[in-house]
């Protein structure tokens, strides 16, 4: 982000709704037992930027994650609360037709 020249701030917050993988961030003494080297150098940079404060991870149940809303075919009340969480109105019959 920094490359980028963008800003988000001081310290951001990641919604997860995984515990374990929570915990692979957060507790140091817990590690990914692979063969597959870049998902070791993966986790130790998230480490690394947890500990330096650049980001933190919060739990969030799957029931409640906005991002489901892009990933996922939710039933009617889901979808309409993801259209509430994004503050997306209905405009049919809003919109005047110019001629």
């Amino acid at each position: 982000f920094k490359e980028l020249h963008l800003n988000l701030g001081d310290c951001w917050t990641i919604f997860c709704d995984n515990k374990q993988t929570i915990r692979l961030i957060i507790d140091e003494q817990e590690r990914v037992s692979t063969k597959l080297r870049h998902v070791d150098i993966q986790n130790m940079w998230l480490r690394q930027e947890h500990s330096k404060g650049t980001f933190q991870v919060t739990y969030l149940p799957t029931s409640e994650m906005p991002a489901d809303g892009l990933t996922k075919n939710l039933p009617r009340f889901k979808f309409e609360h993801f259209r509430t969480l994004l503050n997306l109105q209905d405009v049919r019959g809003k919109i005047e037709v110019l001629e």
